[in-house]
């Protein structure tokens, strides 16, 4: 899948890590919604992972964001 979005030249693809080690972070995803999130069947909060191999400006990572809902496909 990652080849097909990012193409075979456009972004290597690595091995996964051994382990998890990173950092889950929450923020307010209620400042994106023009009223309360729970009318789009939204929680308050979002969260990221990132992982520790990601925190420093020298190793940039690629962001895939995958949108589920409830009634998206409708």
């Amino acid at each position: 899948m990652f080849k097909f979005l990012y193409g075979e030249e456009g972004a290597p693809i690595n091995e996964p890590a051994a382990s998890a080690d990173g950092e889950v972070i929450e923020f307010d995803q209620a400042e994106f919604f023009a009223g309360s999130p729970w009318v789009d069947s939204m929680a308050k909060f979002g969260y990221l992972y990132v992982p520790t191999g990601c925190k420093s400006l020298e190793n940039r990572c690629k962001l895939h964001i995958a949108f589920h809902g409830c009634g998206m496909l409708t």
